[in-house]
């Protein structure tokens, strides 16, 4: 089955399940380029994400590949915690961050855009390294799944990678490094371990015996290399660590406007005799909770003004403590205050 376009439109809400790809085999570009997606593409990219250590990005207008890889902020629209085959699709399960949601509540966004690596022989997709909302989508290298004027880009994996994870020049031909590979595992025999950094390289699991290193290294020989195999997963790693960041501090900014806005609604009330002033940690506390600052502006809006008149004098219950009035007691219920504690601090107030 062909597809002539693959332009996944997104849902007015933000969804927890998306479609990164459609069934294959043949998966075709708005370009015109082609992709191969068979079940043994189906089976590499889900292997790919299930070694990740971390979820993939979803980021804006793919920013983690263009801003991130020159140093710039990359923040994250979301996460994809999960993939799965339906039927031959490869949909995500995402977890979107508040900004993002809304965007595509808006219609401010309206498709989802896949990165991914692809096997260069064959064309066939090897692993999808992240997304990004956008509005002009279209399948494309490894390489943005966006239009862009370069239709030629290719993800290129040098061998200087596995040389220098050997201790080789970077200039090592594909035999000096098939030696290098076979004299280690003769020295590995005794321990059956290949280095972590030759693994990463190679794109094996730590874990991985010497035999598995030497076959990868000798297909080098006389075959493109397979970017099932050869990812750059340090430079995506890298961007990641930027969203994280970039989110965190939106966070942050977020947090201190709305802890300005709740110190000024209560110093406000206190000013305008609504609120003890010996009460005012009770009301910080109270608006801090979530919905605390709806709520407290609705007492507002119909409490009296209940500064003490020092001409008269509280009336005091059995306990020696202020008995509170009407519309203090209602104020108590509301703000999820304790009546007790409330009147030892008019108590205060009143000395």
């Amino acid at each position: 089955m062909k597809h002539t376009a693959f332009n996944t439109e997104l849902p007015a809400s933000a969804p927890e399940w998306i479609q990164l790809l459609p069934a294959g085999p043949d998966v075709v570009g708005v370009d015109g380029r082609r992709w191969l997606f068979d079940q043994v593409g189906m089976v590499s990219v889900l292997n790919a994400f299930a070694r990740r250590a971390q979820p993939l990005v979803i980021d804006w207008e793919h920013a983690t590949e263009l801003r991130g890889a020159a140093g710039l902020e990359a923040p994250a629209s979301g996460w994809i915690r999960e993939l799965q085959d339906r039927g031959g699709e490869l949909w995500a399960r995402v977890e979107w961050n508040a900004r993002a949601a809304e965007q595509i509540r808006n219609r401010e966004y309206r498709y989802i855009s896949p990165v991914f690596t692809f096997q260069k022989s064959s064309g066939r997709v090897a692993e999808v390294v992240s997304a990004g909302l956008t509005n002009v989508p279209n399948l494309r290298l490894t390489a943005l799944n966006r239009e862009s004027q370069d239709s030629n880009q290719e993800d290129d994996m040098p061998l200087k990678l596995i040389a220098k994870a050997l201790g080789l020049d970077d200039g090592a031909t594909a035999d000096q490094i098939l030696t290098a590979t076979n004299s280690l595992k003769a020295k590995a025999e005794q321990t059956s371990a290949v280095p972590v950094a030759l693994c990463r390289a190679l794109g094996l699991a730590e874990t991985a015996t010497p035999e598995s290193a030497v076959q990868i290294v000798s297909g080098l020989k006389t075959q493109s290399l397979d970017l099932t195999r050869f990812v750059p997963r340090a430079d995506y790693e890298l961007a990641t660590n930027r969203a994280n960041d970039a989110e965190a501090r939106l966070k942050a900014q977020a947090d201190a406007q709305a802890e300005a806005e709740i110190n000024g609604l209560v110093d406000q009330a206190v000013k305008d005799g609504k609120v003890a002033p010996a009460s005012k940690d009770f009301y910080l506390a109270a608006c801090r909770q979530q919905g605390g600052v709806e709520e407290f502006k609705k007492f507002l809006g119909t409490a009296p003004v209940i500064a003490p008149d020092k001409t008269v004098q509280r009336e005091v219950g059995a306990d020696g403590a202020a008995k509170l009035t009407d519309v203090e007691q209602a104020m108590c219920k509301v703000l999820d205050l304790d009546p007790k504690d409330y009147a030892k601090t008019l108590g205060k107030e009143e000395k």
